[in-house]
């Protein structure tokens, strides 16, 4: 999380840095003593709402802060019950390993606060159909929350203390996942960076991000940081023109030129004739 968004790689569609404002409104000492004279039912009552209050907004980070995925491909029906599955700690390995098992992120979200709860991000996952749900969080700083009150009466009248709490701030990336049909070549890339063309001296080439396991790509040996330059003697230059190559092909065998370690390789790679498999 410390390279910027790489979910722009794969789950594009208006990403947006980590928000540090996301974290629950902070209830000041000025705000509590100012709420008029304090009995011992108002105070009681007032510490309930500042911690309902915390409760409602560091809920809500996970829904408010959810970006869907615009291009998402067909997926498969979720099940009744989402998994939780182990992060690697690094965003974009998160994804490729995905895409190697056949899922597809549909969207995330992304903020900075109080890290949100297992259950609360399984139970927003079931609420837009994610299959698995991968979180990503890293210790950011500590601040000061609101402080809590109580009073105690004696002979000599009502005495009100005020306890001032921390919130342990989170760098936090939620990963909503779908599982895809099998079907078409099982690849899946991005177009080349300006620094990758100028290396390479063409802006042709999609680079490989991942290849799913058991596809005709993976059988053929199509290798993650390959870069497909070609496929049945058509340019490849980003997902688009790739797939469309594919759907062309469907029932044939296709011929990849590929760019590995700077040196040129060919790949057949037979498609089954309605793209499933």
């Amino acid at each position: 999380m410390d390279k910027g968004h790489p979910l722009r790689h794969i789950a594009s569609g208006g990403a947006s840095d980590l928000d540090p404002d996301s974290a629950p409104r902070e209830v000041s000492k000025i705000e509590i003593l100012g709420a008029g004279p304090l009995t011992a039912r108002k105070l009681v009552t007032l510490a309930v709402s500042v911690v309902a209050l915390g409760g409602i907004a560091r809920a809500g980070n996970v829904e408010r802060f959810y970006h869907s995925n615009p291009k998402v491909p067909e997926i498969l029906p979720a099940p009744p019950t989402p998994t939780l599955l182990a992060g690697s700690g690094d965003v974009t390995q998160d994804m490729v390993e995905g895409v190697e098992e056949g899922r597809v992120v549909i969207g995330y979200s992304s903020f900075n606060g109080p890290p949100s709860s297992d259950r609360e991000v399984v139970s927003f996952a079931k609420k837009i159909g994610a299959a698995y749900v991968i979180r990503e969080t890293k210790y950011r700083n500590t601040v000061e929350g609101p402080s809590f009150g109580s009073s105690t009466f004696g002979r000599f009248g009502a005495f009100s203390f005020f306890v001032p709490s921390t919130i342990d701030r989170f760098d936090q990336v939620d990963l909503y996942l779908a599982d895809t049909p099998r079907r078409g070549i099982g690849l899946y890339g991005r177009p080349l960076k300006a620094a990758e063309a100028a290396a390479l001296g063409t802006n042709q080439g999609l680079v490989i991000m991942g290849v799913r396991r058991g596809s005709p790509a993976f059988t053929a040996d199509v290798l993650p940081e390959d870069v497909v330059t070609s496929m049945n003697g058509v340019a490849v230059y980003d997902v688009e023109t790739m797939k469309a190559a594919v759907i062309a092909n469907y029932g044939a065998t296709v011929t990849l030129k590929i760019l590995r370690g700077g040196k040129a390789v060919v790949k057949q790679v037979p498609l089954p004739r309605d793209g499933a498999w």
